[in-house]
């Protein structure tokens, strides 16, 4: 008994904290929010297999979760100008990611193996600039959000800290 407890202690983990969560709020237990829960780790999980394979490989990617959100902005700011039909915009819109992904990622390669940087160093530099160029695209886009990244950047830059924290979005 043990042993299947150290085996699958995450998911009993996980099972008891499903049953809490859907004894305690009516909403969790909806069906609809349990779509949003699985769209939502899909992403979670296409970034883990990427992931699986740096780590793997010997290697670190502090940035891969700014880069992921600075592709999807890219993306969907330039996949109007692509083409009209919906079905046009749809492939444009998953070339422009794959190709701004990859920007980043040539990036971060170019640094640690031409430069010789450590990747650690590397990724962490790259993290908070695709981070602050995905928060001063959305400035420019007009989309609402609960600290104004103007703001925000001025007082990075004035206090000289080369990170964005996340945006809080309230749970309920």
């Amino acid at each position: 008994m043990k042993k299947f407890i150290e085996s699958y202690a995450a998911w009993i983990a996980l099972f008891l904290l499903l049953i809490l969560c859907a004894a305690t709020c009516e909403s969790f237990r909806i069906p609809a929010n349990y779509a949003v829960m699985l769209r939502q780790a899909c992403y979670t999980g296409i970034i883990a297999v990427g992931m699986t394979f740096v780590i793997g490989s010997g290697g670190i990617d502090l940035s891969v979760g700014s880069l992921f959100a600075l592709s999807g902005v890219i993306a969907f700011k330039l996949a109007p100008f692509c083409c009209t039909s919906p079905a046009g915009q749809f492939l444009c819109l998953i070339a422009i990611a794959l190709a701004a992904g990859a920007a980043g990622g040539a990036l971060n390669g170019a640094l640690a193996g031409f430069a010789k940087l450590p990747p650690f160093i590397v990724t962490l530099g790259t993290m908070s600039i695709f981070r602050s160029l995905r928060c001063i695209s959305e400035m420019r886009a007009g989309w609402d959000s609960t600290i104004p990244c103007w703001q925000l950047l001025t007082v990075i830059l004035q206090s000289g800290y080369l990170f964005l924290p996340e945006r809080q979005e309230p749970l309920c």
